[in-house]
C-alpha cells in the first residue's frame, strides 16, 4: 500500500509510552535484539469494519527519551513528541540504518519528525 492511498483514508494509530525494562522486552520479542530502544513501530495496516485504515503501533521508551533529549537540544516533550513523529515514518515504509538505507539518513529522518511535531510558534 502505497503513502496516496494510505493518506486517501481515514488512518490511526496507536501511541503507547513505556519505559527501558519494557522496551527491552519488546525488542527482544519482536526483533531479536536484546537492548533497549528509543522507539519501535509495528506496522498493521489493517482495514477496519467502519472504513478507517488501522496503520499500526508506536512505543516510545520515556527513559530513553529523557537520557537523549540534550543530544538533540530538545526537552522531555519535545523527544517524545519526535520519537512519534519517527515512527509514524516507520509506518510509512520510510526507514534507515539496517534496513539498506545510509547512514545519514536517520538524521534526515529525525529532521522530518521534528517538522511533523514541532510546536506552531517555536523556533529551532
Amino acid at each position: 500500500m502505497n503513502l496516496e492511498k494510505i493518506l486517501d483514508k481515514k488512518t490511526f494509530i496507536s501511541v503507547y509510552i513505556t519505559d527501558d525494562k519494557e522496551m527491552k522486552k519488546l525488542n527482544k520479542e519482536y526483533l531479536d535484539r536484546d537492548y533497549t530502544t528509543d522507539v519501535l513501530s509495528f506496522e498493521i495496516k489493517e482495514k477496519q469494519d467502519d472504513g478507517t485504515l488501522y496503520l499500526g503501533d508506536i512505543v516510545v521508551n520515556k527513559d530513553q527519551a529523557k537520557r537523549q533529549a540534550k543530544d538533540y537540544d530538545n526537552d522531555l516533550e519535545e523527544e517524545i513528541s519526535e520519537l512519534v513523529g519517527h515512527g509514524v515514518l516507520h509506518l510509512l515504509g520510510i526507514h534507515h540504518e539496517g534496513d539498506g538505507m545510509p547512514v545519514e539518513s536517520k538524521k534526515e529522518i529525525k529532521e522530518v519528525g521534528k517538522k511533523l511535531v514541532r510546536k506552531k510558534g517555536k523556533k529551532k
